[in-house]
């Protein structure tokens, strides 16, 4: 896997770059889009494999990297839609956004609905924030936190859950589910 990358940006078109390391171009996916220069450009890199093509990502820190490797972790987000959630705002913009439980920052990402910006909040909760979720703001999962946290379960136990329960479950089924996950 390539990790890391230095050299020379000698294209740049939509998005992506051509970067010469030592002769050699590298096709590299970029959130901003940069400039051809005669400086030396370092980026960190993601190498995305799949069955039929391996893509390269690249990122001016490292923060940055990480923080796309965890939106790439949640279901149904890829690489193409990592980048443009990173594209959409700072890294505290999108954090702020989890923490915040803001599904209306990522809704308005192309290629992401309100049920992806809700499993993207659900998913991202725990990673990138410790204190306890506002799930009473994500309008698919309100039936579910109404009725364990009627059944006398806090909100901080129904999130280390909540990423283990399927939203596509009829509420019965999620409901059985999450009793079990709870009295584990």
């Amino acid at each position: 896997m390539i990790g890391f990358l230095s050299g020379q940006i000698i294209h740049s078109k939509n998005g992506s770059i051509i970067l010469n390391v030592n002769g050699v171009g590298y096709q590299v996916f970029t959130i901003k889009h940069i400039k051809p220069t005669n400086s030396k450009t370092n980026l960190f890199i993601y190498t995305h494999v799949k069955e039929d093509e391996i893509s390269l990502f690249g990122f001016e820190t490292q923060d940055e990297l990480e923080l796309f490797k965890n939106l790439i972790s949640v279901s149904g987000v890829g690489p193409k839609i990592g980048l443009s959630i990173l594209a959409s705002g700072t890294d505290k913009d999108i954090v702020s956004a989890v923490k915040n439980s803001s599904v209306d920052f990522f809704s308005t990402v192309p290629g992401i609905g309100k049920k992806t910006a809700q499993k993207l909040i659900i998913d991202l909760k725990s990673k990138l924030d410790n204190s306890s979720a506002d799930l009473t703001m994500l309008e698919q999962d309100s039936s579910l936190v109404e009725g364990l946290m009627g059944l006398g379960f806090a909100k901080k136990e129904i999130q280390k859950i909540a990423p283990k329960i399927k939203p596509n479950l009829e509420l019965v089924e999620q409901i059985k589910l999450a009793l079990k996950l709870l009295n584990q």
